[in-house]
């Protein structure tokens, strides 16, 4: 695959000023073909909300619903688990799947932002480079608000259902 090359004062305005000098370190290392991979503590740590920040929107929402699909999909397909399975054992594997996703996503995700800015460099947006990278700060305090309020709903959910798979 062939990306356009771009001089490190282009990144740079990409990127913004947090932690900029990391990033061009990265964004180089792919420009220059050496690896897709590159561990990324804060996309590990914070996942989604690290996504929203760095305005990777799609790869941020489907972090964040990705676990939450799977979560209601056995929530509501009670008649075909085997009755071997338990909640425990379902909740396990669920923390198991968030866990993979979150491992491949901080190895990713510096190479998402990358490609995210060739994105840009390709089409030419007309938006300032700036605007169009950086970070927003709304977004990710929102997202963590949203993500508090829905786990929460989604505990006292499962803690019915597990009951309720208890009792029966």
């Amino acid at each position: 695959m062939h990306f356009p090359k771009s001089s490190p004062q282009k990144m740079k305005q990409f990127i913004g000023d947090q932690h900029s000098e990391y990033y061009l370190k990265v964004f180089e290392s792919f420009e220059k073909g050496l690896s897709k991979n590159s561990i990324n503590y804060t996309a590990l740590i914070f996942g989604s909300l690290w996504f929203f920040y760095r305005k990777i929107y799609l790869k941020g929402i489907l972090i964040l619903f990705l676990p939450i699909i799977i979560v209601f999909t056995f929530a509501n397909a009670k008649e075909f688990i085997p009755s071997a399975l338990s909640p425990e054992f379902l909740l396990i594997l669920l923390f198991l799947i968030w866990v993979a996703g979150r491992i491949f996503f901080a190895f990713r995700g510096n190479y998402f932002y990358w490609m995210k800015y060739q994105t840009y460099l390709k089409k030419q947006h007309d938006k300032n480079l700036s605007e169009y990278g950086g970070v927003t700060l709304l977004l990710p305090i929102l997202l963590f608000i949203f993500i508090i309020i829905f786990y929460a709903g989604g505990y006292w959910l499962l803690s019915g259902m597990m009951q309720g798979m208890k009792h029966a």
